[in-house]
């Protein structure tokens, strides 16, 4: 048998989503983070981060701890990086039905109720291309009840040559 290696230059990001703080809420459901990153060419990868039950105290925070390693391979990602932003969105899912409900009446959807954007560009001009930062989010037209949350935690740190 007969195999050839080679070493290619290889870039990436490591995305992390920490947490949000200071949900008030009277629906019952789960919470999770939507991230969006462009791959270029108008497409973009959705991540979900794990589903989180609300808190039953009000003013709680969540803390996902959810991180994604993300590999390109590409001639020059980080030039077209510097173009593009990280859109996160905060979404709820309301209390499952029972199965049979579901699947005569369809799965619950999860409804959009805030959102922040990062842009790549404040990542890479970062001294360590690191980026630490509490966000705050835009709240979406919220048909599904109250709901108060202030920021949402999230990092971000590209790289190159692993």
């Amino acid at each position: 048998m007969f195999a050839k290696f080679s070493k290619k230059k290889s870039s990436g990001c490591e995305l992390h989503v920490v947490g949000a703080k200071n949900i008030e809420t009277k629906q019952k459901g789960s919470l999770f983070i939507r991230c969006y990153l462009s791959t270029g060419n108008s497409r973009r990868i959705q991540l979900d981060t794990q589903e989180l039950i609300i808190p039953a105290e009000n003013g709680e925070c969540l803390f996902w701890n959810d991180s994604f390693s993300l590999i390109c391979n590409s001639t020059d990602p980080l030039r077209r990086l510097r173009e593009e932003s990280i859109v996160f969105e905060l979404r709820w899912r309301p209390k499952s039905k029972p199965k049979f409900l579901e699947k005569a009446i369809g799965g619950s959807h999860s409804h959009l109720l805030a959102s922040a954007e990062v842009e790549w560009k404040n990542v890479l001009d970062a001294p360590s291309m690191e980026v630490q930062k509490q966000v705050g989010l835009n709240v979406a037209n919220d048909q599904s009840g109250t709901w108060v949350f202030d920021e949402l935690g999230v990092g971000a740190q590209p790289w190159t040559d692993r």
